[in-house]
């Protein structure tokens, strides 16, 4: 929600309907301010996946009250697992896939990833000797860091070769576009469907 105030924040200032204000914003002395205003959209915009793949890691690990250093492992968890479902390194990766059409993917590989961690990070306690306080924590926090990666890329590699290189995030989109091509055929049920949802 942060990010969506800052951005809406960003565009008001930028598109505010007032011609003097306008004409001002876009004076020479103002450019510089223009642009940032510009960059700050910009960024909370095509980067929106990316920024809710970390607050849902962060959010994850408040909740749970894990220690800084596992909160910060718990955001760049999330958001590399988020990184390999959308496919970054494949062929059908699209740029548009860190901004907002990529929240499904986001969603479902941030709070998977999450749970998944903690989970890891309970089941592994008595086996980690507490006897060495610095080596405990260490290898506490980073052991299921490196597990739930490996099985992110393990399901991702499974998901490309089902979808015949498609990623999560390509085959998401096509089985929503089908979902709701149903129901443009479907008048009565459309209408039912939009009625109960609102």
């Amino acid at each position: 929600i942060p990010i969506i105030i800052i951005r809406s924040f960003a565009d008001l200032c930028l598109n505010l309907p007032i011609a003097s204000y306008q004409e001002l914003l876009h004076t020479p002395a103002l450019a510089t301010l223009c642009k940032s205003i510009h960059m700050l959209s910009y960024a909370t915009r095509s980067y929106f996946s990316v920024l809710l793949a970390i607050s849902i890691g962060w959010s994850f690990a408040h909740e749970w009250r894990l220690p800084f250093y596992q909160a910060i492992l718990q955001a760049l968890l999330s958001t590399s697992c988020f990184l390999i479902f959308i496919s970054t390194g494949a062929a059908s990766f699209q740029n548009e896939f860190v901004s907002l059409s990529g929240v499904m993917s986001c969603l479902l590989a941030a709070i998977i990833a999450s749970r998944l961690y903690l989970w890891l990070l309970y089941k592994i306690k008595p086996f980690i000797p507490a006897n060495i306080p610095d080596l405990h924590g260490i290898v506490y926090a980073v052991l299921p860091f490196f597990a739930v990666l490996v099985i992110f890329i393990i399901l991702q590699d499974i998901i490309l070769y089902i979808g015949n290189g498609a990623c999560l995030q390509t085959q998401i989109s096509l089985y929503l576009n089908h979902f709701f091509l149903q129901f443009s055929r479907m008048p009565l049920l459309a209408g039912t469907i939009f009625v109960v949802l609102v």
